[in-house]
């Protein structure tokens, strides 16, 4: 079928939709961004889950450092087998964004007596940077932290839990 034969055939039906097409790819692009950022928080999420119940078996049975380290690396390797990051990558500093364009993940671990508590910060490259420059009036730098993060989505999840204790009898 030709274009022509397609307006010729289809009188007052194109206009419709050059109106609702656009419409379309915008719904469903957004959906598919949306999920994909989902997709990030829930694994960064499974990162914290996985890190905190590493230092908390762990913290009762080694020094404080060793536990550390190996919660810190159990959480690397659940956010590489998540596709977040890449096993060769290293994790950041608390609260240094990785360089623009670029991922990367800090993870910070406390000892609250009892309880422990894992926080991984994700952040995630922006894919239009430059939207906010678009939208003078609408947003603004206290709109959230990837406007402020130099281009990059930020999520912060933090998972808790209580210390687990091996008694040498």
């Amino acid at each position: 079928m030709r274009a022509r034969d397609f307006v010729s055939g289809s009188r007052g039906e194109v206009v419709p939709w050059l109106l609702v097409l656009p419409l379309i790819f915008f719904v469903f692009f957004f959906g598919a961004t949306y999920l994909y950022l989902d997709a990030a928080r829930s694994g960064a999420a499974m990162a914290a889950r996985a890190g905190v119940r590493e230092y908390g078996v762990l913290l009762g049975q080694f020094d404080p450092a060793a536990a550390s380290a190996w919660a810190t690396i159990k959480v690397k390797k659940v956010l590489a087998e998540e596709g977040l990051l890449d096993s060769s990558d290293s994790l950041l500093p608390p609260n240094q964004p990785p360089p623009n364009g670029k991922r990367g993940a800090s993870v910070e671990l406390a000892d609250y007596g009892e309880w422990v508590n894992c926080a991984v910060t994700y952040y995630l490259p922006c894919p239009l940077p430059g939207l906010p420059k678009l939208l003078p009036g609408i947003a603004r730098p206290s709109d959230g932290p990837w406007w402020r993060s130099g281009g990059h989505f930020v999520f912060k999840v933090a998972a808790a839990a209580k210390k687990e204790y091996r008694y040498n009898q």
